[in-house]
């Protein structure tokens, strides 16, 4: 299926965003990226600040759509949380710039009403609801445990080697991604259904 010119414009301006970060990106930058001229832009969005909120919406229906599709397997908890967290860890290190950028609202302005901010606690519902299942399940104590879980992947995804000095962790190395995220499910399940 071949992508319509608006499709085009906001797959570009994700590039850019990955390539140059948020306050770098330019429209002309996006045109040639893109292909089309400084004219199909604004016809398309009308400005670049709405380039972007489109660009971020489309970010983070992605991102839901594949973290419900995760959730929502048919598989027994420890798996679902290990896809998860590969699935935070490796978009958060190989598209840190993206990160950065959907969470320059609550960082630098510490505005925690953004979009993102609310699809992110929509997430850590729907993982509550999932793990709430799990037989003498606390709901209080789940609450925690998914936030230290989420946080703990964001972190470390956004800065996949700030430990290094100190445990000789990056998470860059596959191993070490695995072992990490293996270790972390571990803590995560115990916590949850206990030892």
């Amino acid at each position: 299926m071949e992508l319509s010119t608006k499709q085009k414009i906001i797959l570009a301006t994700i590039g850019c965003i990955e390539k140059e970060g948020i306050n770098a990106v330019t429209i002309r930058s996006i045109g040639k990226e893109a292909n089309v001229n400084s004219a199909a832009i604004n016809y398309h969005f009308g400005s670049k600040e709405k380039l972007i909120e489109e660009a971020f919406d489309y970010i983070q229906k992605d991102f839901m759509m594949d973290f419900t599709e995760i959730i929502n397997k048919d598989m027994d908890l420890r798996k679902i949380v290990e896809e998860l967290l590969l699935y935070i860890l490796q978009g958060t290190i190989r598209y840190p710039n993206i990160v950065k950028a959907v969470l320059y609202e609550p960082f630098f302005n510490n505005n925690y009403n953004g979009v993102f901010i609310n699809k992110l606690n929509a997430l850590c519902e729907e993982l509550c609801r999932k793990v709430n299942k799990q037989p003498a399940s606390d709901k209080e104590k789940n609450k925690i445990a998914v936030i230290q879980l989420t946080a703990s992947s964001l972190f470390m995804g956004i800065f996949p080697c700030i430990f290094k000095d100190f445990s000789n962790i990056d998470l860059r190395d596959e191993n070490m991604l695995k072992e990490y995220i293996k270790t972390l499910s571990d803590i995560f399940v115990n916590a949850i259904i206990g030892f």
